[in-house]
């Protein structure tokens, strides 16, 4: 095996070379040389002016030492391979704090960005990590890479510290200097797992999410672990968390609890997570919604009603040029669709058992649309106790109650689940308090059937004489 640096000027056979940048693996030499010199000719074919060529062409051994090109999206090679990142500064004091501090490099990947630089883009793992793991190789075939370590039964509290890192670059050729750095993100608040992520996973396209042809790779500006989904010439580093190790969600589309991210390189200065102030989550799985004009879906993962009944609704956005906007109110056709689906199957069930997490799933969906007064209004219909004679009258009085209440006061309406109806313990009426207050005896709300049943309650477990 060949070690780093290699002589540019020698032929190597086209097994992968090990560097020594804590062993991120490399393409095949030949051909990634050969790969440099077709990208960048073509690129500077599009320059005006011999001397700008001539540089560029002088420039190619350079770029050998320190950056390795994707292969052709359209491409079907087996061997097709993703870039390897540059090696950092040995001085680099960023760098070299991470790992004092027990980080290490799960893996790295470079592309050509701003003004022409090589950007490189790496994940680090911490401690909570068990350091048997290997470092991905970039260079696996048919766009797969394998899954990435997890944060296991080894660990206290895995989760609770973040666990991945995302750490940025720009390099001239000459020097690699740190740019910026992404601490893991922690899930939406709301939902099951508030904390930090369990894996963190470089996405490679198009295996892990739709499987999109070259007019959609196009669009989406795919190449390799590389994206362009805004369609801005900036090239974005994908980063798919996952945030449940065990006993997990499952939702129509995707697995679990997952968050992906895109970090652009936005200047020669500055890279920004351009998904970060998003209300939900991408998952690459279920992602794009409309081509044209290109927006996506980005779900809502706050929503359950038991621990194995989330609430799938989604919003729709696009992007507007300096950040994504949320679209979805544009598609209320496509909610009220879906919603009469939902309506149609709760009014087959009338007089029987009905599907709570349905019934909430209206709230939620209607409302992203902007349709409060229709989601209100269709809600009161569904959830009257006059439907249900045999089935929860307490937890239909409660959430009507709640759900009126919120629409009142302009909130946004509150996801509730049977836990509110665990009369044991005074569950029921402590929730009663928090949500209508100590006076909710006396609010302009039914609440009778909940009454009974704290009345009830406190009668069979009063203190005997």
């Amino acid at each position: 095996m060949k070690k780093c640096p290699l002589d540019p000027n020698e032929t190597y056979p086209d097994e992968f070379v090990t560097c020594p940048f804590h062993g991120v693996p490399l393409v095949p030499r030949r051909q990634a040389k050969w790969l440099t010199r077709l990208m960048l000719v073509g690129l500077t074919g599009m320059v005006i002016g011999g001397l700008i060529l001539d540089f560029v062409l002088k420039s190619i051994n350079d770029l050998d030492k320190t950056v390795e090109p994707i292969s052709s999206p359209e491409s079907n090679n087996d061997s097709e391979s993703y870039p390897t990142a540059v090696e950092f500064d040995q001085d680099d004091g960023y760098v070299q704090e991470l790992l004092n501090n027990g980080f290490q490099l799960l893996f790295g990947s470079s592309t050509i960005g701003p003004d022409g630089f090589t950007y490189s883009a790496y994940i680090f793992l911490d401690q909570t990590f068990n350091n048997s793991f290997t470092q991905i190789n970039p260079n696996s075939s048919k766009n797969l890479l394998p899954e990435p370590p997890w944060r296991g039964v080894n660990s206290f509290f895995p989760n609770e510290t973040e666990g991945c890192r995302i750490v940025f670059s720009r390099s001239d050729g000459q020097t690699n200097k740190f740019i910026g750095a992404f601490s893991a993100p922690k899930y939406p608040e709301g939902s099951h797992y508030p904390n930090f992520p369990v894996s963190c996973n470089p996405v490679a396209w198009p295996a892990i999410g739709q499987q999109f042809g070259a007019d959609e790779q196009k669009m989406l500006g795919i190449n390799g672990v590389w994206s362009d989904i805004n369609q801005n010439g900036l090239p974005e580093f994908i980063v798919r968390y996952n945030y449940c190790e065990n006993g997990c969600l499952i939702r129509e589309y995707g697995e679990g609890e997952v968050s992906t991210h895109f970090y652009e390189i936005k200047t020669k200065t500055k890279v920004v997570d351009i998904s970060a102030d998003l209300p939900g989550v991408f998952e690459v799985r279920h992602f794009v919604h409309s081509k044209n004009p290109l927006n996506f879906y980005v779900y809502d993962p706050t929503k359950y009603t038991c621990w194995w009944c989330p609430i799938e609704t989604w919003w729709i956005y696009a992007w507007d040029g300096e950040r994504f906007v949320d679209v979805t109110p544009k598609y209320a056709d496509e909610y009220i669709k879906k919603g009469a689906e939902i309506i149609d199957s709760i009014k087959k069930k009338y007089g029987d058992v009905f599907s709570d997490t349905e019934m909430l799933s209206i709230l939620s969906l209607y409302e992203k649309a902007g349709l409060r007064d229709e989601a209100i209004k269709v809600f009161y219909e569904l959830t009257n106790p006059l439907h249900w004679p045999d089935s929860g009258k307490c937890w239909l009085q409660f959430v009507r109650a709640l759900a009126m209440d919120d629409y009142k006061n302009g909130r946004p309406f509150r996801i509730t689940n049977w836990e509110y109806v665990d009369v044991y313990g005074g569950k029921l009426e402590r929730e009663l308090i928090e949500f209508f207050g100590s006076g909710y005896e006396s609010s302009n709300y039914d609440l009778s059937a909940c009454l009974n049943e704290i009345h009830l309650y406190a009668t069979q477990n009063a203190p005997q004489p």
